[in-house]
C-alpha cells in the first residue's frame, strides 16, 4: 500500500486541527477546575448543620464585625454537599431579634467521586447565595445595634433549629462578646453574672434550652479580664446544663480556621 501523500495545504489544516484540540482540552480541564469540590467532599464527610448566630449589638465595634463576616464567609466556602447553613441574628430585648433566620441546604451529588459539571455549578451557585445571605444579615447592623442583647433567646432558637437537622451533625457558632443584657440578666451591672447555683436552679425548673449533642464554639469574647473569665465560666456551666458539647478551648477572642470550630468526632 502506498503511503498517503498530503499536500502542503492538507498538512497545514492538520496542524491547525491539532492546535484546536489542545486548546479545547485545556478549556475543558480549566472549566472543571473552576468548580473544584471542597477537599473533604471527596472523603465523603457526613453532612453537617452549621448554625451561626451573629451579635450585631452596639457593644461590638466595626473591626469585630468585619472579622465575623470574614469568618462567616470562610464557613460558607468550607461547606460540603448536603450541608445545611442556618444564620441567626442574636436576639435583642424581648427576644424579638432572635426570630430573624436564614437557612440554605447545599445540593448533593449523585456520585460524590465524579460529580457532573452541572452539579458543581449548582453547588457553587448555592454557596454564592449563602454569601449573599451573610451580606444581607450584616446590612441590618444599624437597625439592631441599639437595645439589649439576649443570648439566651438565641440559644432557644438554635435549639429549635437543631431539632430539624434531619440526621446532620449540628455545630453552633456564636459570634458575640457573650454579654447578656436582657431577660432579667445584665452582665454589665455589678454582680450581674450569676453563679452555678442560679444555673442549677434554672435547670431544675426546665428553663434552659435543650442543645443535646450540639457542638458549640464561641468567637468574640474577651477573657483577658476577671469579668471576662466570669462570663466564660457562666456560659460554660450554662451550656453543660443545656447538654451541649463545649470546652473552653473553643471560647476564643478570634478564630480563623473552619476546623477549629468543629468538635472532635
Amino acid at each position: 500500500m502506498r503511503p498517503i501523500q498530503l499536500t502542503l495545504q492538507d498538512q497545514r489544516s492538520l496542524i491547525a486541527m491539532r492546535a484546536l484540540l489542545v486548546v479545547a482540552t485545556g478549556c475543558l480541564l480549566g472549566c472543571v477546575q473552576a468548580h473544584a469540590l471542597p477537599a473533604a467532599a471527596a472523603n465523603h464527610t457526613p453532612p453537617r448543620q452549621m448554625i451561626v448566630a451573629v451579635d450585631l449589638s452596639g457593644s461590638r465595634n466595626d473591626i469585630e464585625l468585619a472579622s465575623d463576616r470574614e469568618l462567616l464567609q470562610t464557613i460558607v466556602r468550607s461547606l460540603h454537599p448536603g450541608d445545611e447553613m442556618v444564620l441567626i441574628r442574636v436576639a435583642g430585648s424581648g427576644g424579638q431579634r432572635g426570630l430573624a433566620t436564614w437557612g440554605r441546604t447545599l445540593p448533593t451529588f449523585q456520585d460524590q467521586d465524579q460529580p457532573t459539571q452541572r452539579e458543581q455549578r449548582q453547588f457553587k451557585a448555592a454557596q454564592d447565595d449563602a454569601i449573599r445571605d451573610v451580606s444581607n444579615l450584616f446590612k441590618q447592623r444599624d437597625s439592631v445595634k441599639a437595645g439589649g442583647t439576649d443570648i439566651r433567646a438565641t440559644l432557644y432558637t438554635a435549639g429549635d433549629k437543631s431539632r430539624e437537622a434531619s440526621g446532620r451533625r449540628t455545630t453552633l457558632v456564636l459570634l458575640s462578646d457573650m454579654i447578656q443584657e436582657a431577660d432579667g440578666l445584665n452582665f454589665m451591672r455589678p454582680h450581674g453574672i450569676p453563679g452555678t447555683d442560679w444555673v442549677e436552679a434554672q435547670q431544675r425548673a426546665d428553663l434552659i434550652p435543650h442543645l443535646s449533642k450540639v457542638c458549640v464554639s464561641i468567637v468574640g469574647p474577651d477573657v483577658s479580664t476577671s469579668q471576662g473569665v466570669k462570663t466564660r465560666a457562666f456560659w460554660s456551666a450554662y451550656l453543660r446544663a443545656a447538654g451541649a458539647v463545649f470546652s473552653n478551648d473553643r471560647y476564643r477572642r478570634t478564630m480563623t480556621q473552619f476546623e477549629s470550630l468543629l468538635c472532635p468526632d
